[in-house]
């Protein structure tokens, strides 16, 4: 009796998974190289080549692809529990796995951590899992509503606190000391106070968007949209609203976002204002670069397959941008925390990708998973490959 042939894995989330970490690790880049705080702000932005690199991350990363990452998520997470109920103990067990991983990510190396809380979303996913369409479509525009409502009363806020006098003062990050002359083990507390004061602002301002990605991918998958049927996908209708609408909304946040910055007279009401715009509207280009993605693998997959490596070891990818961040800019590596203008710092981004993307390569030359997904697959007991 001959064993069943392994299950072909589809291209197309892998290419977006591989995409997506692009974007992940150009976003994280200012909190690791500028300020763990506040990212690019102030007199970093200032200068041709750094108000450039600033309106260019603005406008095509920030809030883009956290967004597509959180809808692979939830399209993944059909495919773990196979559509049924008896899944869930075994996607429970994922997203503890997650949570705990997390607790090391956020501890050692990057206050920014999503692991943590794609673990606790995910058990709170199972809550929506085998639910109706409808009942996941209804949440996902409730999500999003909440997040900006939120977003826009923050900025509505902001903004009355300016006109009426009130000072408005900003967080003075303790983990940059660190990066600019301590050490690793120094750099621990610093970065859980960050960690705990980040999550709570973060969670409250973007989760609603996080998880209505979830329960997006979720609905996705039930079709098999990236899979047998990516040829339903409505690409054409993506990229006229995706590259319409949605790029020249984020063109104009990010360039309130630069003049601003670069201003004499700097607004908080303003920065928020700008950041409020580019993520309400941030889910119209996503969508965007999901079609045009689609696009791609249908008629020139050589062109973009090879970011299917770094997909298919996108835990495993996403570890390592943080390690490679931290040497890179931490006072215990390289130390080039604030010593690099910002667009350098841009580029050091990109050649970590390209680099994470070649030893993936190289790995899955000899070996079927990335190292942290095997750990995965041990620990929650994976039996078979999955298909996406």
């Amino acid at each position: 009796m001959t064993s069943p042939a392994p299950t072909q894995r589809d291209l197309l989330p892998d290419v977006l998974r591989g995409f997506a970490l692009l974007g992940i690790v150009l976003v994280n880049l200012s909190y690791f190289s500028h300020s763990s705080a506040e990212g690019i702000r102030g007199a970093d932005v200032v200068g041709f080549g750094n108000s450039l690199a600033t309106a260019v991350m603005m406008t095509l990363f920030q809030g883009k692809f956290y967004l597509l990452f959180s809808f692979l998520f939830g399209y993944s997470s059909h495919y773990v529990t196979k559509g049924e109920k008896s899944g869930g103990p075994r996607f429970a067990l994922r997203s503890v796995v997650l949570i705990v991983l997390g607790v090391f990510h956020f501890t050692l190396l990057w206050h920014g951590d999503i692991l943590f809380f794609y673990g606790v979303f995910g058990l709170m996913l199972l809550a929506f899992m085998f639910r109706k369409d409808r009942t996941l479509k209804v949440w996902s525009w409730v999500l999003w509503g909440f997040s900006t409502f939120l977003l826009v009363s923050l900025s509505v806020l902001s903004w009355l606190a300016e006109v009426t006098g009130v000072e408005l003062e900003g967080f003075t990050s303790g983990l940059d000391r660190v990066m600019l002359g301590g050490t690793f083990v120094e750099a621990i507390e610093p970065r859980l106070e960050m960690w705990v004061l980040g999550a709570s602002g973060g969670v409250l301002l973007q989760g609603g968007l996080v998880f209505a990605a979830f329960l997006v991918g979720v609905l996705a998958a039930r079709k098999g949209l990236l899979g047998a049927n990516s040829s339903e996908l409505r690409t054409r209708s993506m990229m006229r609203w995706g590259f319409g609408v949605g790029l020249p909304m984020q063109f104009l946040a990010a360039m309130l976002y630069v003049s601003n910055e670069v201003s004499t007279g700097t607004s908080e009401a303003v920065y928020l204002g700008s950041l409020t715009v580019g993520f309400m509207t941030a889910p119209l280009l996503s969508m965007g670069y999901l079609g045009a993605i689609a696009v791609l693998v249908q008629r020139k997959p050589a062109l973009v397959g090879w970011m299917s490596y770094p997909g298919r070891t996108s835990l495993t990818n996403y570890l390592m941008q943080s390690v490679f961040l931290s040497m890179i800019f931490g006072a215990w590596g390289l130390g080039l925390f604030q010593a690099v203008d910002y667009w350098v710092a841009l580029i050091i981004g990109v050649a970590i990708y390209l680099v994470l993307a070649g030893l993936s390569a190289l790995w899955l030359s000899r070996f079927s998973q990335g190292p942290m997904e095997k750990l995965m697959s041990v620990l929650t007991r994976k039996r078979q490959a999955s298909a996406v």
